[in-house]
């Protein structure tokens, strides 16, 4: 498997292309995009781009979403990886109340079935009660107590710290505080190259994640209090 990082440099005059490095039996390459101005992708440095990619074999790509216009060329284009954090909500949580030092029960709002029970699952080894807002809470509650035996809450006390699934701007706020998704950095050690964006990081992580590449356990996230 291989698989380009896409980025977008005003130095060089054409496409280039640099094998960075084999993380286990993925390929992984940097491709450095000459625009001369940002956002600009003329159909020259499309085909031009599509072409080098094909001559190397990359089917697959980490990006900004100004590159996403070649993915109707056959290359798959990834420029979202927030699910790698929606997947840690609980530690996320965990890290913005011991940042903040708040004492508060968790209140998961939305979200996918799974990045509920994740974030569950997580928080239970802390808390001893939790609640959901979720229009499938019935089937996640169940899902809980089977893998736990812990009965989640549907209301919402008046003391908590929500954690909203659905908001990239308030993804995790208590009163006045609150912490958005880009507040958390992605950490994967052998991923960590200084020239590599946070939102390219991300979206190569979740690749590798979901391909089988990289165990979820060599991932962590950090907080960066405001």
């Amino acid at each position: 498997m291989k698989i380009g990082i896409i980025s977008a440099s005003e130095k060089n005059k054409k496409t280039q292309i640099e094998k960075i490095c084999d993380f286990g039996a993925v390929e992984l390459y940097r491709l450095d995009v000459c625009l001369k101005r940002k956002g600009t992708l003329s159909k020259r440095i499309i085909k031009h781009l599509v072409k080098t990619l094909e001559e190397q074999g990359i089917t697959i790509c980490v990006a900004d979403k100004e590159f996403s216009v070649i993915s109707g060329y056959g290359i798959t284009v990834v420029c979202d990886g927030r699910d790698v954090v929606l997947q840690r909500a609980g530690q996320a949580a965990m890290l913005f109340a011991e940042r903040n030092g708040i004492d508060a029960d968790f209140l998961i709002d939305g979200g996918s079935f799974n990045n509920v029970c994740l974030t569950s699952l997580f928080l239970l080894r802390e808390k001893r009660r939790i609640y959901i807002k979720n229009a499938a809470f019935y089937e996640i509650s169940e899902e809980i107590f089977h893998e736990t035996g812990a009965v989640v809450g549907c209301d919402e006390p008046e003391k908590i710290i929500r954690i909203s699934m659905n908001s990239s701007e308030q993804f995790i706020s208590s009163g006045k505080l609150f912490a958005s998704l880009c507040d958390f950095r992605v950490v994967a050690e052998e991923l960590d190259f200084g020239w590599l964006s946070e939102e390219n990081k991300r979206a190569l992580v979740s690749i590798l994640e979901k391909s089988g590449f990289l165990e979820k356990k060599r991932v962590k996230i950090e907080y960066f209090l405001k």
